[in-house]
């Protein structure tokens, strides 16, 4: 992150300092009016640290959270050396208010998450320079950005009814660790050159969680907008400004280092779900709140077919996802309960094929990985809308 993205663009950009890339990032969002002018955001409202921060609206943070890349070498019969280099990023944007503050309770809260994967792979006959590098980093660090602002964008102008229900996915779950998951965050853990192996193990498994969690979330949404559902409210995922010790680092950019100490901030999107899940409306009507558990039961690869040359394999992912009513004090409820047991469960599987050449054996990538889980994600998504739609349907008995 440092080598290829953040050190690049500070020495080309002289006001900036340390790790800090928000020039860079108000520069390029200069150029996406509509969503400036939708949630009408001021690039530059004060000085970092001004404690009245919150005088001109809620505060707009972008977090980049993973900035890695993975080489293969390989070479095909008769041709010379080949490499495979995967470039990936993960963003993030959240939205936090200062609304919990304003009853001096001196607290902060996402009110909106969106996390993004970007990948890259490039195909080179030689390894990639390290200006190469640079530039890959650069160019895929802008193409999520802009991504990442269009979906953002999609999400907050959609325009819906009263909610007769409320959902967040809030866990994500690898029961076991495949030969192929174990690849994949062994190769991250290896480009990020962490210290402690158990903590950067634990670190990167968090990690890699929550992207899959923001991801599933990401289609889901997409795919109600497409139906046309209304009356449906889902809220952001977990923010990743949670993991590391980036929180401190907020804190102390929106009020000031003075207040920091007396300043907590709430990484779930809205402590509602986490005492009881009933959202009130001017203190009156209730719209009942539902969690969404997403469980990733296999990852593996097989091979689909072959000669003497080229061996073409499947990267397989099984998705899985359940929702439920919190319980203060209890266990959840497993939703909805006007549907039988073996019926409450979204089940779906996701594909992405890919070539070994003769003498290449291509370990488990980021962009194998996400484009198979992306596939799953999508499937999965009319099933889960549908048992939503049954919930908000029935609202009295699935309480």
């Amino acid at each position: 992150m440092t080598r290829y993205l953040v050190r690049p663009i500070c020495n080309a950009n002289s006001d900036l300092t340390g790790d800090e890339l928000s020039d860079h990032v108000n520069t390029l969002l200069q150029k996406e009016k509509s969503f400036l002018n939708l949630i009408h955001l001021d690039l530059y409202p004060q000085e970092p640290g001004d404690e009245n921060w919150g005088a001109k609206g809620s505060a707009v943070a972008f977090y980049l959270s993973r900035a890695q890349h993975e080489t293969i070498k390989y070479q095909a019969p008769g041709v010379g050396d080949e490499y495979l280099t995967v470039v990936s990023i993960a963003l993030s944007m959240d939205i936090f208010s200062d609304r919990a503050a304003q009853k001096k309770q001196l607290r902060l809260e996402s009110i909106f998450s969106k996390l993004l994967v970007g990948e890259q792979p490039v195909i080179t006959e030689t390894p990639l320079s390290e200006n190469r590098l640079k530039s890959v980093y650069s160019q895929l660090f802008k193409k999520t950005l802009k991504e990442l602002v269009n979906q953002a964008k999609d999400e907050l102008k959609w325009e819906r009814d009263r909610a007769k229900a409320v959902f967040q996915f809030n866990e994500f779950v690898i029961p076991k660790m495949s030969k192929e998951l174990s690849q994949l965050i062994e190769n991250a853990m290896a480009s990020q050159g962490q210290g402690n192996a158990k903590k950067a193990l634990d670190w990167e498994t968090e990690r890699l969680k929550l992207e899959l969690l923001h991801t599933l979330h990401q289609f889901v949404s997409k795919n109600l907008r497409e139906k046309g559902v209304l009356d449906i409210a889902l809220m952001s995922p977990p923010t990743p400004w949670a993991q590391g010790d980036v929180g401190e680092v907020l804190k102390n950019r929106l009020v000031g280092r003075k207040r920091a100490k007396q300043t907590s901030i709430r990484f779930y999107v809205d402590p509602t779900m986490e005492q009881g899940g009933t959202f009130r409306i001017g203190g009156k009507s209730a719209v009942l709140g539902y969690t969404v558990r997403a469980v990733l039961p296999r990852a593996c690869t097989s091979k689909v077919e072959g000669n003497k040359l080229v061996t073409q394999n499947q990267l397989t992912t099984q998705l899985a996802a359940r929702i439920y009513r919190p319980v203060p004090g209890g266990k959840p409820k497993w939703m909805p309960v006007t549907v039988e047991k073996e019926k409450r469960t979204a089940i779906s599987y996701g594909y992405k094929v890919f070539n070994n050449i003769k003498g290449m054996q291509r370990p488990t990538t980021r962009e194998l990985m996400m484009d198979s889980f992306r596939n799953a994600a999508i499937d999965i998504s009319p099933h889960l809308i549908g048992l939503m739609q049954e919930i908000a349907a029935n609202r009295l008995e699935n309480r």
